[in-house]
């Protein structure tokens, strides 16, 4: 809405010739002419009006605009209210020019605003996806479990983890050689979605218990796979192995 605070005869003259209006006894009270837009149904209105101390004392209908559904009309309201700047333009130019000059001058900024906010609309919601994304990915890098190859004290580690590399590691198995590490990985690598299965088993069991389990279960597998002749032999049998039996 724009407002206009006009200056207007004191209220003994303004008496002589308009009887009542405007009333006298407000001091400080001004005139003022208001230009507002406003939603009727599915229409739009432009409204020209006359308030004297914030009181509405005549107005006018100076344009209106017929839109097809609620839809529209909410658009069209909230395009045009962000142009409040050309509402007494607007009201004075439709009397010269007409409605049909103000409708196509309107209608294209409307189309353009709501091309422009949806876009707006759409690039937020990718900004907000991505950062779920992200928030998620940092949730299960937080509670994901990770292996790690480690050397301490001329042993060759193979730990562990959940989150952060500098976490306590959940479980650790040594070697004294690399080789046997690695070969302890070529078949621990195809187990990962067992990892979680791994942290439960050391709530209760322990870090030994752990260790025998899991070689045994590489030395089964080790044996099957050579059966099949799927390993390639040598001090890793299980390198070239796909996860399969």
């Amino acid at each position: 809405m724009v407002k206009h605070a006009v200056q207007v005869p004191t209220p003994d003259a303004a008496n002589d010739r308009i009887e009542g209006w405007p009333p006298s006894g407000l001091a400080g009270a001004v005139t003022e002419i208001v230009v507002r837009l406003e939603i009727d149904d599915t229409a739009l209105r432009l409204v020209r009006a006359i308030e004297y101390a914030g009181a509405p004392v005549t107005e006018i209908e100076a344009w209106r605009l017929e839109c097809e559904n609620d839809s529209r009309t909410a658009d069209s309201y909230e395009a045009l209210s962000s142009k409040q700047e050309f509402f007494s333009y607007w009201s004075v130019g439709v009397q010269v020019f007409g409605r049909e000059w103000l409708n196509r001058t309107t209608i294209g900024m409307i189309d353009a605003f709501i091309e422009e906010r949806d876009e707006e609309r759409e690039r937020l919601a990718g900004e907000a996806e991505k950062e779920r994304l992200r928030q998620e990915d940092a949730r299960v890098a937080e509670t994901r479990i990770a292996a790690y190859f480690r050397e301490k004290k001329g042993n060759f580690l193979l730990e562990l983890e959940r989150g952060s590399i500098k976490a306590k590691p959940i479980w650790s198995i040594a070697f004294e050689e690399s080789w046997e590490r690695d070969r302890f990985w070529d078949w621990l690598a195809w187990q990962a979605d067992r990892f979680e299965e791994f942290a439960d088993f050391m709530r209760d069991g322990c870090k030994l218990e752990l260790e025998r389990k899991l070689l045994r279960e590489m030395l089964v597998t080790e044996q099957a796979v050579k059966k099949q002749g799927l390993g390639s032999g040598g001090r890793r049998p299980l390198r070239f192995w796909r996860g399969e039996l």
